[in-house]
C-alpha cells in the first residue's frame, strides 16, 4: 500500500492493470472500476456542455432571455450541477449502490439528452 498511487494519478492502462490484477488475487475492485470507467465518461464533460450551453447563449442572443448575462449565469449553473451530478453518481458506485458502468456514465446521458433537447428547442 506504500507505493500505490491513488485511481486519479494513474494512466487509463496502469489502472485497467491494476483492475485485473485485485480480480485474479480475489478482491472486490468495484471502486477502481468505477474509477477507469470515469476517466473515460468526464472528458466528455466539454461536448455536453456545449450542448446545453449553447442554446442558451442563442436564446440569449434572439432577445428570449435576459441577455447574454442570464445565459453566461444558466450555464454555470447547470455545469455546477452537471458536476455535483457526476460526483454524487460516482460516490454510489463507489459505495456499491450504482453498477460501476451507470455510475459513471448516467449523468452524461442525461445531461446529454438534456443538451439534444435545448437545442431541438431553439427556433430556426
Amino acid at each position: 500500500k506504500k507505493g500505490m498511487k491513488d485511481p486519479s494519478e494513474m494512466t487509463y492502462r496502469e489502472l485497467k492493470e491494476y483492475v485485473e490484477r485485485l480480480r485474479e488475487d480475489g478482491y472486490d475492485p468495484t471502486r477502481y472500476v468505477v474509477d477507469l470507467h470515469a476517466k473515460v465518461a468526464f472528458p466528455f464533460l466539454t461536448l455536453i456542455m456545449v450542448l446545453m450551453g449553447s442554446p442558451l447563449a442563442l436564446a440569449a442572443s434572439q432577445g428570449r432571455g435576459g441577455g447574454i448575462a442570464q445565459g453566461v449565469g444558466l450555464s454555470m449553473v447547470i455545469g455546477f450541477v452537471y458536476w455535483m451530478a457526476f460526483a454524487i453518481s460516482v460516490a454510489l458506485g463507489h459505495a456499491g449502490t450504482l453498477p460501476p458502468l451507470i455510475a459513471a456514465w448516467a449523468p452524461n446521458i442525461f445531461f446529454g439528452l438534456m443538451g439534444v433537447f435545448f437545442i431541438e428547442s431553439v427556433p430556426q
